[in-house]
C-alpha cells in the first residue's frame, strides 16, 4: 500500500494546530488519523481508532502524562483535536492489576480521568492503547488483514504473511479483557533479535557469512542469503527463541535500572522496570552481561538542531514509513551503518547529501546481496552435515588466523600508509579496487581514499557504496563539516547553506558507555563503573 503521508501537509498541520497550543506530536496524530480514516479499505464499516501518548499541562499549569485517543462519535476521516480527548495515563495503567472490570466501571473510570469533563467518551479500547508502551498506536479494520483473520486457519495465514513480529490474540469483545490479553501477549512476545530487532534502516545486513554468524548448535535453520539482510537475521533469532523453548523464560520490554552487590548474602539485587513502568527487585547469585556495546546511539548534538523543523533520527530508529520521494535528505556519518544505508536510500530520495568525516577501506564482495542459488539450498536441505561443512569452510576462509599477519605491525617497516609488507599488499589491492570503481573521478578518489593503513579500523563490504556516490542526486561532502542547523537547512563551516527535509544520523554508538544509564554498585572486588557507564578495571 502506498503511503499517503505528505511532509508539507504534515508540517501544515503542526503549524495550524500549534496556533492553538497543541504540541507537534498531537498535531501529527490528528493528521495521520485523518489519512487513515479517509481510506475505506483501512476502516471497514468506519471502525478503528488512534492514540498518542504525550504530556500536556493541566489547569494548574503542571505537566501531566496523558493518552489522547479517538472519542466516541468522531469520524477518523474528518477528526479535529476535540475528537482526541486527553485521559490521564498513569491511573489507566494501574487498572491492569485488576482481575476484572465491568464495561460500566471502565467507562466511568475513563471519564473520571479526562482532563476536560465535557469531552466525548474515550474509545472502548482506551485501555488496550494505554497498556501498550508505544507512543503512537493505529487501530484499523483493514480489509487486507480481515481477509486473513476471517479464514479457518487464520493464525497460520497471519504468521505466514507477517512472520514472528505479529502477536496473535483470539477474538475477545473489546474492553478490559481484550486490553489485558493483548498486553500480556505483547509482554511475552515484543520481539527478540537485539541488533536485528532494533536496526531496520534500508540496506542493513551482516558483513560476514551468515553460516558463520550463527550458532553451531543451531544449524537447522535455512538461510536464504550467504549474507543475510536484517529481516532474515531477525527471523533467525526468533527461530532460535522458539526452537530452543527459551521464549517463555524471557522478560522482554524490560529495562535493568541498577545492579547492587549485597555483601552479607553474597547475591546481586537487580532493579528492573517493565513495559508498564512498574519496578521490581530480583535477586541472583550471578549476573551475566550480554548488553552488547553497540546499543546506545551516539547522537551528535549540533547547534540549532532543536530548531530544525524537519525529521531527524538515528539509523537505529529509521522511520521506514516516510515517503522520501520528494525529500532532500542528509546522511551524517559514513561508518558501517552509513555506508550500508546510502546505496539503498539513494533511489528513494530527491537529493542526498552525505557528510563524511573520514573514509573507510571498502572491500569487494561479489554476490554480497544475492540470494543463495537453489542448488545450494537443496544441498543444505538434503545432504547430511553440508551446513556444518559450509560453516567450517567459510569460518576458515574468513578467520582471524589468516588475517593476523595482515594487521600486525612490523617495527622495521617504514611505509607510513601500511603496517608491514603483507599489509602493504592488502592496501594495493584495496586501492586498485577503489580506482577500478571511481578512477575516472579524481575528485572522488581523493575523498574516498583513507589516510590510514588497512585493518586499522573495521573494513566495510561494498554493497553499492562506490556506485551510489556517483549518482546525480548524491553529493559527498568531506572537507566542509557541519557548523549548525537552521529550521530548514544545514550550514557548514564555510557558510554554505544546504536545504534538507530529513537528517539521518549514522553517527555510531557510545561503544565505551554500553552500560549507561544503568547503575552498578559493587564491593570493588571484581570491577567498577565510572559515572558515565564505562567499564573500568579493578583497583589495585
Amino acid at each position: 500500500m502506498k503511503s499517503g503521508w505528505i511532509e508539507r501537509d504534515a508540517q501544515a498541520a503542526v503549524d495550524r494546530y500549534g496556533q492553538f497550543g497543541h504540541a507537534a506530536d498531537f498535531a501529527l496524530r490528528v493528521y495521520s488519523t485523518r489519512l487513515l480514516g479517509r481510506d475505506p479499505k483501512l476502516v471497514l464499516h468506519g471502525g478503528g481508532n488512534t492514540s498518542v501518548k504525550t504530556t500536556v499541562k493541566d489547569q494548574l499549569g503542571e505537566d501531566v502524562e496523558v493518552i489522547c485517543i479517538k472519542g466516541s462519535g468522531w469520524d477518523m476521516g474528518v477528526i479535529e483535536p476535540a475528537g482526541l480527548p486527553a485521559v490521564r495515563l498513569e491511573p489507566l495503567r494501574k487498572l491492569r492489576k485488576l482481575d476484572k472490570l465491568s464495561d460500566e466501571d471502565m467507562v466511568n473510570f475513563q471519564r473520571i480521568n479526562l482532563l476536560d469533563s465535557s469531552a466525548p467518551n474515550p474509545s472502548v479500547e482506551t485501555l488496550l492503547h494505554a497498556f501498550l508502551p508505544h507512543k503512537f498506536i493505529d487501530h484499523v479494520h483493514s480489509t487486507a488483514v480481515l481477509a486473513l483473520t476471517d479464514q479457518p486457519d487464520n493464525k497460520a495465514l497471519v504468521q505466514e504473511v507477517y512472520g514472528t513480529r505479529v502477536a496473535y490474540v483470539p477474538y475477545t469483545i473489546p474492553g478490559f479483557a481484550l486490553a489485558k490479553s493483548v498486553a500480556d501477549v505483547f509482554d511475552k512476545n515484543p520481539g527478540v533479535g537485539g541488533t536485528w530487532h532494533q536496526n531496520r534502516y534500508p540496506g542493513a545486513r551482516v558483513d560476514i557469512p551468515s553460516r558463520v554468524y550463527s550458532h553451531t548448535c543451531a544449524m537447522d535453520y535455512d538461510f536464504d542469503h550467504l549474507f543475510a539482510p536484517q529481516k532474515e537475521n531477525e527471523r533467525y533469532t526468533n527461530w532460535l527463541a522458539d526452537h530452543f523453548g527459551i521464549r517463555e523464560h524471557l522478560r522482554l520490554s524490560t529495562e535493568v535500572l541498577s545492579l547492587r552487590w549485597l555483601e552479607e548474602s553474597g547475591t546481586w539485587e537487580v532493579l528492573i522496570r517493565n513495559a508498564r513502568g512498574e519496578q521490581e527487585r530480583l535477586f541472583a547469585n550471578a549476573v551475566i552481561s550480554a548488553v552488547g556495546f553497540l546499543d546506545r546511539p551516539a547522537l551528535a548534538e549540533f547547534p540549532g538542531v532543536k530548531q530544525f523543523k524537519g525529521r531527524i533520527f538515528h539509523t537505529t530508529t529509521f522511520d521506514s514509513t516516510l515517503d522520501l520521494s520528494d525529500k532532500r535528505v542528509a546522511v551524517i556519518g559514513t561508518g558501517a551503518s552509513g555506508m550500508q544505508l546510502v546505496p539503498d536510500l539513494q533511489p528513494l530520495v530527491k537529493q542526498l547529501s552525505v557528510f563524511q568525516r573520514s573514509p573507510g577501506w571498502v572491500i569487494s564482495m561479489p554476490g554480497y546481496r544475492d540470494p543463495l542459488p537453489e542448488d545450494v539450498r537443496w544441498l543444505d536441505r538434503n545432504v547430511p552435515y553440508y551446513r556444518h561443512w559450509t560453516r567450517f569452510s567459510l569460518a576458515w576462509a574468513f578467520g582471524d588466523h589468516l588475517i593476523y599477519n595482515l594487521w600486525s605491525v612490523d617495527p622495521d617497516w617504514k611505509d607510513k600508509d601500511s603496517l608491514s609488507a603483507a599489509n602493504f599488499k592488502v592496501r594495493e589491492r584495496l586501492v586498485s579496487y577503489l580506482k577500478e570503481k571511481v578512477g575516472h573521478r579524481p575528485d572522488l578518489v581523493e575523498k574516498l581514499l583513507p589516510k590510514y593503513p588497512p585493518l586499522s579500523k573495521r573494513y566495510v563490504v561494498d554493497n553499492g557504496w562506490f556506485d551510489a556516490v556517483q549518482k546525480e542526486n548524491v553529493e559527498l561532502i568531506t572537507d566542509d563539516p557541519i557548523d549548525h542547523f537552521t529550521e530548514t537547512a544545514i550550514v557548514t563551516k564555510s557558510g554554505r547553506n544546504i536545504p534538507i527535509d530529513v537528517a539521518v544520523l549514522a553517527t555510531g554508538f557510545r561503544a565505551n558507555q554500553f552500560f549507561w544509564p544503568m547503575e552498578i554498585h559493587s564491593a570493588g572486588t571484581a570491577w567498577q563503573l565510572c559515572s558515565r557507564g564505562t567499564p573500568r578495571s579493578p583497583s589495585a
